[in-house]
């Protein structure tokens, strides 16, 4: 929303918060709407307005709330399947839904399996080059028969080579110092930079398995107790091409890249002096796609569980609603990433032989030529890595809205509640990366956690309403404390005037004043009547003489309005 971005949009299932994602490669601050299968949504409600004086900062851009299935009774069974024109990309879904409902109770059951195959940016044109419309000139420098730059340390001579295409085990003459050559290798400069991008996917596969359960009881006419819970597993995948080796001082990587040394006594080296980075040596580049491609699998876990109470009482002029709510969530992800490599190892395996024989399974290495590392090389230098993280969320809320008094322009409002939340986080990379020898991107294990306490009250005073000019006229007060266990507390306020003409069909705010982004105003016309009931629960039961006044199907934005939850 806005282009604020995904960690400004505040996402609510049923009216709470739900857990944010980890990733296995970090811990994520935006909620995986993958974790939220579709067969047990009921609606969406959008509220567009900037939402940061009522939920927090998360919410600046807006608040999406997804309502649940709860008031079903019966079964039904949903099958979708479908693929691209080009006959990829097959998706297919299976979703189970079973409800009853009495006098007092009611029980709604979900079950969703998911399933979406790969597409390769190779069979896409758009996507099968680095840069569309560049052709390979953005392409890579690591190349599958290698790169090398480096200085002849007899004659000063600079190099910047790789093997000539089709030469086994190709030889160096050093006298040979330009690009005029007829040894077994050529100028870099005449080489054709790596293509990554068909190895690359440009569609992701992924299956997700969800279970969804929800039970309601009337505990009395006006307070019903609720008990719903989740769980759900991702297993996806990425993959890029071969992970390249960038040796020496012109591309650092880490210590063992950086300081690997393509000895002289290597078998496998051909220059006859050591290539050493810290002498005469800039760069090795090297794309091993013998290794195979990189592919990071994901495995992620959602679990919830909440309860609470929920209710109303007559007070006044109108209704009062009220909720007590209690949740748990928790998202757990690991990756385990095939087609990387031991940085030290491979060090280990380009340097001295005595060395190299010192440590079981090294074997001597070679990076010249396509296809350079053997089986028994890469049984010793490419391990499997796997990372972890996990979100954990837990909060407790109690909320209070209704109606305060009559006046002529309409019914004044009001909502104030107090929630606490506690969010808790890891991240542990694969004991190799800890180690410094992972050759992909360096991390360090992090965790944290921190808890706030936060009391918010809101009120909506409609000023005009039913004149010429005017059809709608309303002033909206809102403000929340916050007080956080890290930072310290801080208070968040905001006043909006919006309103409807009565000939131009569109929404007017002609004195906003909010702590956040100033937030564009909606053109889509709120219902020309009173929605007051909470999205938190079904509308309630007629026998409890609270229906609401407008259809649902009237309510599409809800508008700054005075509950804790849109109210339409």
């Amino acid at each position: 929303m806005r282009h604020l971005g995904p960690k400004r949009v505040l996402v609510l299932v049923d009216g709470v918060r739900w857990v944010n994602e980890s990733s296995a490669s970090g811990v994520g601050g935006v909620v995986d709407l993958n974790t939220i299968p579709v067969g047990i949504i009921d609606r969406i409600e959008v509220l567009e307005d900037g939402a940061s004086s009522i939920y927090g900062s998360d919410a600046i851009a807006g608040v999406v709330n997804i309502i649940t299935r709860r008031d079903y009774d019966g079964a039904s069974v949903s099958v979708q399947y479908g693929q691209y024109s080009e006959g990829d990309g097959e998706t297919g879904s299976v979703d189970l839904s079973f409800g009853t409902r009495g006098e007092r109770h009611s029980f709604f059951f979900g079950a969703s399996y998911h399933e979406q195959r790969e597409i390769f940016s190779r069979d896409r044109e758009q996507s099968s080059l680095p840069v569309p419309g560049t052709g390979l000139a953005r392409g890579s420098s690591a190349i599958p028969a290698g790169r090398f730059i480096f200085t002849d340390p007899d004659t000063g001579t600079r190099f910047d080579i790789t093997p000539r295409p089709g030469v086994a085990n190709p030889s160096f003459d050093r006298t040979q110092t330009g690009c005029d050559r007829t040894d077994g290798f050529i100028c870099y400069a005449d080489a054709t930079p790596f293509n990554f991008a068909e190895y690359n996917l440009l569609l992701t596969p992924n299956t997700r398995k969800s279970v969804f359960g929800q039970m309601r009881f009337d505990l009395t006419d006006t307070t019903t107790w609720y008990l719903r819970s989740l769980y759900n597993n991702r297993k996806s995948a990425n993959q890029a091409a071969a992970e390249p080796f960038f040796l020496g001082s012109l591309a650092p990587t880490n210590f063992w890249a950086d300081n690997a040394v393509f000895s002289a006594n290597n078998p496998n080296n051909p220059f006859g002096f050591d290539l050493d980075p810290n002498d005469n040596m800039g760069l090795i580049g090297y794309r091993p796609l013998e290794g195979g491609p990189r592919r990071f699998e994901q495995d992620v876990d959602t679990f919830y569980v909440g309860t609470g109470l929920e209710g109303s009482f007559a007070a006044g002029q109108g209704a009062m609603f009220w909720d007590i709510n209690l949740a748990h969530s928790t998202n757990r992800a690991v990756q385990t990433n095939y087609g990387s490599y031991n940085a030290r190892r491979l060090s280990l395996a380009l340097g001295d032989p005595a060395a190299c024989a010192a440590e079981p399974g090294c074997v001597p290495a070679s990076l010249i030529g396509p296809g350079a590392l053997t089986p028994e090389v890469l049984a010793f230098i490419q391990p499997v890595i796997q990372d972890r993280s996990e979100n954990r969320l837990t909060l407790f809320s109690a909320n209070l809205s209704g109606d305060l008094f009559e006046l002529p322009a309409g019914m004044a409002a009001f909502a104030t509640g107090y929630e606490y939340r506690k969010y808790t986080g890891s991240y542990t990379p694969d004991g190799l990366t800890l180690r410094g020898e992972y050759n992909g991107v360096p991390s360090l294990p992090t965790s944290g956690e921190y808890d706030v306490n936060e009391f918010y009250g809101e009120f909506s005073i409609p000023l005009l309403a039913g004149l010429s000019f005017v059809e709608r006229l309303d002033l909206s007060l809102a403000g929340r404390y916050s007080d956080y266990s890290t930072s310290g507390s801080e208070t968040t306020a905001k006043a909006a005037c919006a309103g409807r003409s009565t000939t131009v069909s569109c929404c007017a705010a002609p004195g906003r004043r909010a702590s956040g982004p100033r937030p564009s105003v909606s053109c889509s016309a709120p219902p020309a009547v009173s929605t007051r009931y909470s999205t938190t629960r079904a509308p309630a039961r007629s026998r409890r003489g609270l229906k609401p006044t407008a259809p649902r199907s009237a309510c599409r934005v809800a508008t700054p309005s005075p509950t804790r939850r849109s109210r339409c």
